[in-house]
């Protein structure tokens, strides 16, 4: 086949496939497009020619359901980096304000005399992009129900947590903790980040918190309770990995006293009144698939005003750019009450685009003023 006959076999599978297909212009401006592509979008060709969005009758969204910015879009991203650009999933919203169609979109650099264009291929998903949907919602209700109800208290003594998801994801990933209560002012608490996102680390999520709230109450100390969960995590045929904390704390004197191992898990931070933050303890293996030795057992006295905060990777890792250690200890320090901490060290990783690229969980132990 020569070349004008592929020119004529390719303009006329175009024209006639049932995906949408749109070219833009250097500018960005929409220079034609299929009919698929004006049905997709819920207007005419004669419409969607020289817009530079997708039409002005709907709202993009992106897979979370957030506006879509046009500057944004894969074909704008494309003209500017130079590079094929792929957006997974955009969503439509109409008059009414609802999203009624999910397309996924493929935009490919092109050149000629005229210089460089963009073609956007637009493939209607909406159907199994709503059965997953609703798989997700059942799986952020099945996500919630693990996480505790409530947090044990301490005299003198505050232990707190939060978890942050990452944006734009249908299903998150595989951050948990808890704190249970052993006794007279003494609790267990354990923090980690199963690898990846989806339904298979959520369900191996579940098993990792049972096991370390089984292991809070049977196994002789911290370092114990991290190889419940590697010989748990070992018997599952998923084969990933966690990193994890796991310890406990309980009052002492004025203050508390803390001891924790880590699985492949960061450092915590020591904040204490008028002195720099820094990393406390030291650190062990992943649990899961690799060959562990046992976590060494780390010590420390919190006095009153000092706190122990412990962090998933998401807290380093899900803002834009990554936050690195060192400016971590220069732009934390202790505060009179553990929720503040916590806002603080959540605000770090924030963006100016308000997302995040990672979930993030954080467990504090803070001994307030006396």
């Amino acid at each position: 086949m020569n070349d004008s006959a592929v020119s004529k076999a390719l303009v006329k599978f175009a024209r006639s496939t049932r995906h949408g297909l749109v070219t833009h212009g250097g500018d960005g401006t929409i220079t034609w497009c299929n009919a698929a592509a004006a049905h997709l979008l819920c207007t005419t060709s004669d419409q969607l020619c020289g817009s530079r969005g997708f039409g002005d009758k709907t709202q993009l969204t992106h897979a979370d359901g957030t506006p879509l910015d046009p500057s944004a879009l894969p074909s704008t991203a494309a003209l500017r980096s130079g590079r094929d650009h792929a957006e997974g999933v955009m969503g439509l919203r109409g008059a009414d304000h609802e999203v009624g169609r999910w397309i996924e979109v493929e935009s490919h650099v092109t050149s000629d005399e005229d210089g460089p264009s963009v073609v956007s291929l637009l493939i209607d998903i909406t159907d199994r992009y709503e059965t997953r949907s609703e798989v997700a919602a059942t799986l952020r209700t099945f996500q919630l129900s693990l996480q505790p109800s409530w947090i044990p208290s301490l005299k003198g003594v505050e232990v707190d947590a939060r978890c942050r998801p990452a944006s734009g994801t249908l299903v998150g990933g595989g951050d948990f903790y808890d704190v249970l209560e052993l006794g007279d002012n003494c609790a267990a608490f354990f923090l980690g980040d199963m690898q990846g996102h989806g339904i298979g680390p959520a369900t191996e999520t579940f098993v990792a918190r049972h096991t370390l709230r089984a292991a809070a109450y049977h196994a002789g100390d911290p370092s114990a309770a991290l190889d419940w969960l590697h010989q748990a995590l070992q018997s599952s045929i998923s084969g990933r990995s966690c990193t994890a904390a796991f310890g406990r704390v309980e009052r002492s004197g004025d203050g508390a006293r803390v001891e924790y191992s880590l699985a492949g898990h960061p450092q915590p931070l020591l904040l204490r009144r008028q002195a720099a933050a820094e990393f406390h303890g030291e650190g062990g293996t992943l649990v899961g698939t690799v060959e562990r030795e046992a976590a060494p057992i780390n010590t420390v006295t919190l006095e009153p005003e000092s706190a122990l905060v412990f962090y998933t990777d998401g807290l380093m890792d899900s803002g834009t750019p990554r936050l690195e250690e060192q400016d971590l200890l220069e732009r934390v320090a202790w505060r009179p009450t553990a929720s503040e901490i916590l806002d603080e060290v959540m605000a770090l990783s924030r963006t100016e685009e308000g997302t995040f690229s990672d979930d993030t969980a954080l467990l504090i132990i803070n001994v307030p003023a006396a």
